[in-house]
């Protein structure tokens, strides 16, 4: 029942935290931002020389013409001093790119807040006329009701108590329509939010 919802039980600021933390368009700008700060730190890594040790022991037995231990160790190092700037210009543009992520998330951030303020704004509005054709609906009854009373006893002609039915026809004709509106401003606005909404 729509009297028994009001727009003001709407937490709009604990909407707004759902809808960042539940939209998809929002998620995926998050994930972007990770994948290109893990891609900068692994550029990043490349800076850091290899370094590689290696140590073997083989013990054989009866075989005169070898050793009969043989141990081996070996460090190997490998790194590139002299790039000529090649890594700090690739590492400055990975750098660039996470915080062009960075922004692009504020930017969706930014245009979810909006779209769910707006939805909210257009709820709330869909709601006062919602309240409007009711009020006008329930005057344009008791205008019949009147009117019939006093046909009833012949204090009306037909023509008057026909133009109100006429006229209550259309009042329920338009509470339907800010009916609809206002439950298809709600859907929008829980799809806002990033809420699933059911058929």
């Amino acid at each position: 029942p729509v009297s028994s919802l009001s727009i003001s039980e709407i937490d709009l600021n604990a909407a707004r935290t759902r809808a960042l933390d539940n939209r998809p368009d929002v998620r995926e700008a998050r994930l972007k931002v990770e994948q290109a700060d893990l891609d900068r730190r692994a550029k990043k890594a490349e800076r850091i020389p290899d370094l590689s040790v290696a140590v073997s022991y083989s013990s054989y037995f009866n075989i005169d013409v070898m050793p009969t231990n043989l141990a081996t160790a070996g460090v190997q190092l490998k790194w590139e001093p002299f790039d000529w700037g090649r890594k700090g210009r690739e590492l400055a543009s990975k750098t660039h790119t996470v915080e062009q992520a960075r922004l692009a998330v504020r930017d969706v951030e930014d245009k979810v807040v909006v779209d769910v303020n707006t939805r909210f704004r257009t709820l709330a509005e869909k709601r006062a006329l919602l309240n409007v054709a009711q009020m006008a609906q329930a005057t344009s009854r008791e205008k019949l009701r009147v009117k019939t009373n006093q046909y009833q006893v012949q204090a009306a002609l037909l023509p008057d108590v026909l133009g109100l039915r006429a006229e209550q026809a259309s009042s329920d004709d338009n509470y339907q329509q800010a009916l609809l509106a206002f439950w298809t401003a709600k859907a929008d606005f829980e799809n806002a939010v990033g809420e699933e909404v059911i058929p």
